[in-house]
């Protein structure tokens, strides 16, 4: 009886080309330079992006927050960048960060596989679809992290070593 039936370990070793896949399907998207904050939404293995991230950038002028519920902080304003991350695209926790986020006139950005995030926004990343959805780290780190990390960070943890 094989121990990883899922083969997460193949998944694993994915990693590196999900980034280098990002990286080229996010082209063209553009994000004000205006930004102050940036608040990562989302549940699940959807939200381990904003976590990587959070942490990569915790010595940096930007500050990074992750929501894992229904309410954003309240001092988001026009400057803060709010990226809704559900691979449905229809997860009630951030699809409610998101209504919140449009409401306050921030910048917000979606990643997605489709559903009701996908219909709302104007800037969207669609994620391919995924033979275990939850291995997609890479896709959402790169998606987001390429838009926001690059222009503050002289170091680029985008570009895989392998």
């Amino acid at each position: 009886m094989p121990l990883d039936k899922s083969d997460m370990h193949g998944l694993i070793l994915k990693f590196p080309q999900q980034c280098r896949d990002a990286m080229h399907l996010s082209k063209g998207m553009l994000l004000p330079k205006t930004i102050k904050s940036v608040i990562a939404c989302g549940m699940g293995g959807s939200a381990i992006a904003g976590d990587i991230l959070c942490a990569y950038m915790k010595n940096s002028s930007l500050p990074v927050t992750v929501v894992r519920d229904y309410q954003l902080p309240p001092w988001i304003d026009e400057e803060t960048l709010v990226i809704g991350m559900s691979y449905s695209g229809n997860t009630e926790e951030t699809l409610s960060c998101v209504d919140q986020a449009l409401s306050h006139h921030s910048v917000v950005l979606g990643i997605t596989s489709g559903g009701k995030l996908k219909e709302k926004l104007d800037r969207v990343i669609v994620i391919p679809a995924a033979e275990e959805y939850s291995a997609k780290t890479g896709l959402y780190l790169s998606y987001g992290g390429q838009k926001f990390l690059n222009p503050y960070q002289k170091l680029i943890i985008l570009h895989p070593l392998t």
